[in-house]
C-alpha cells in the first residue's frame, strides 16, 4: 500500500507532520480528515531502501506540469460542459507520464469528495499558493471555468517575462566564451610556441610578452580548471547568499538601489497583486501571494510589514509611502487605485508599463552588451597579437 508524507494542522491549529498509508492520496486524505487533521501537504513516499533515492528522485526530477497549457486546457473542458472529474482524467491521459500522474492523483482526490482547491493544495510544490486561493473563491462563485482560463493567461504571461532576461542573456553570453576560449588558446598553445624561436636569438623579450607568457603557464598550470573556478566560486557565493538570510537581506538592499530589478520586482508584484485582487482575494492575503513572485528578501522584509499595518487598519498607500523605498509613479498608482477603489485595475495596468519599461531596458542593454563583449574580444585578441609581433619586428630590425 502507497506511504504518503504529509503536513497538516490539528485541530489546535498546531503544525503536524508524518506519515499516512492509503490506497490513493483520496483516501490518505480521507483518513488524516477522520483524525481530525486539516491537510495542507501529502506527498507520495517510496518506503525501504528506495526511501533516500526516491526522495532524491523526487527532488531532481518535479513533474513539469506546464501550467499555463494544463489549465488552459481545463478550462476549456469545463467552459464546454465536461464534468470536473471527466476533464481531469483527459488532462491526466494527455499529459506526459509524471505530470500525469499529478492530474490523475488530483482527479481521484476530486472522485472521492475533496474540493478542487484542497486536491491541489495536497500538491503544494506544483500549484503555486496563490492559483490554489483564487480556484477556492471560484469554486464558492461557481466560475471555475472562467478563472482557471485567467490563471492561464496569467501563468503564459508571467513565464514569458521570466524568460526574457535568459533570452537576452545568451547571444553575449556566447561571444564571451568563445573570445575567452580564443584567448586561452593563444596564450596557452600560441605564444609558448613562438617565443621559443626567439629564446635562441638572446632577444630579451618586451614586457607585454612576458607578462602574457606568466599568465600562459598559470593557465597551462591550471588546465580545464581555469573555467570551472569562476563557476565554483559563484556557486559558493550563491550558496552563501541563499544559506545566510541577514547576508541575503543586505544583498538584496543594496540591489534594491538599481532601478531595473527595483522595477522588475514591481512589475511582478504587481502583476500578481492585481490579478488576485481582480479575482476576489483579500489585499492582506494577496499581498502575501505576491511577495511570493519576487526574490528580494528586502522586499519580501516590507511588504511583510506592510501587511500587518494593513490589518491593523493603516491604508495601503500611507504605509508605502512611509517605507520611502518606491517611486513616486508605483505610490501614486496604489493611492489612485485606493480612493476609485479599483486598486485591482490600476496595478494590473502599472504592471504592464513596469513590464515595458523592463523591456524596453534590457533591449538597450543587449544593443550595448553585444557590440560590448566584441571589442572586448577583439581588444584582448589584438593586444596578444601586438605581443606576438612586436619581438618579430624587433628580430627583423637587428638582421637589417
Amino acid at each position: 500500500m502507497p506511504t504518503f508524507r504529509y503536513k497538516a494542522l490539528d485541530q489546535q491549529g498546531r503544525q503536524r507532520t508524518g506519515y499516512v498509508e492509503g490506497d490513493s492520496h483520496g483516501k490518505a486524505f480521507q483518513q488524516l480528515r477522520g483524525q481530525g487533521f486539516t491537510p495542507m501537504q501529502l506527498e507520495p513516499v517510496q518506503g525501504g531502501k528506495g526511501f533516500a533515492l526516491g526522495a532524491l528522485r523526487d527532488r531532481l526530477f518535479k513533474p513539469r506540469l506546464r501550467l499555463a497549457e494544463s489549465l488552459y486546457y481545463l478550462a476549456i473542458m469545463l467552459q464546454t460542459g465536461s464534468a470536473l472529474t471527466e476533464a481531469l482524467d483527459i488532462l491526466g491521459r494527455m499529459s506526459g507520464r509524471r505530470a500525469g500522474a499529478v492530474w490523475l492523483a488530483v482527479r481521484g482526490a476530486v472522485a472521492t469528495g475533496v474540493s478542487f482547491s484542497q486536491a491541489l493544495q495536497l500538491h503544494a510544490p506544483q500549484f503555486p499558493r496563490e492559483y490554489v486561493r483564487m480556484v477556492r473563491v471560484a469554486e464558492a462563485a461557481g466560475n471555475l471555468g472562467l478563472v482557471l482560463e485567467r490563471i492561464a493567461t496569467f501563468e503564459g504571461r508571467r513565464g514569458a517575462m521570466g524568460g526574457k532576461l535568459l533570452t537576452a542573456l545568451i547571444y553575449p553570453s556566447i561571444i564571451m566564451l568563445v573570445g575567452l576560449g580564443a584567448v586561452y588558446f593563444l596564450l596557452v598553445y600560441v605564444m609558448p610556441d613562438i617565443t621559443r624561436i626567439f629564446a635562441t636569438s638572446g632577444q630579451a623579450l618586451p614586457f607585454k610578452t612576458q607578462l602574457l607568457l606568466m599568465a600562459g603557464d598559470v593557465l597551462q598550470g591550471l588546465g580545464p580548471a581555469v573555467f570551472l573556478l569562476p563557476l565554483l566560486a559563484g556557486l559558493l557565493l550563491l550558496s552563501l547568499y541563499e544559506k545566510q538570510p541577514r547576508l541575503r537581506l543586505w544583498v538584496d538592499k543594496k540591489l534594491w538601489r538599481i532601478g531595473l530589478l527595483q522595477k522588475d520586482s514591481l512589475a511582478r508584484f504587481t502583476n500578481m497583486l492585481g490579478f488576485q485582487l481582480e479575482a476576489g482575494i483579500a489585499l492582506v492575503q494577496a499581498m502575501e501571494g505576491a511577495a511570493g513572485t519576487v526574490r528580494s528578501a528586502y522586499f519580501k522584509s516590507l511588504i511583510a510589514q506592510a501587511q500587518q499595518e494593513v490589518m491593523a487598519g493603516q491604508p495601503l498607500d500611507k504605509v508605502l509611502t512611509r517605507q520611502n523605498a518606491y517611486p513616486d509613479m508605483f505610490l501614486l498608482s496604489i493611492a489612485a487605485g485606493q480612493k476609485s477603489g479599483s486598486l485591482g485595475l490600476f496595478v494590473t495596468r502599472l504592471s504592464e508599463m513596469m513590464e515595458q519599461e523592463v523591456d524596453n531596458a534590457l533591449k538597450r542593454w543587449l544593443a550595448m552588451a553585444e557590440p560590448a563583449m566584441i571589442l572586448l574580444t577583439g581588444v584582448m585578441v589584438g593586444f596578444i597579437v601586438l605581443a606576438i609581433m612586436e619581438p618579430i619586428f624587433n628580430l627583423s630590425t637587428q638582421v637589417r
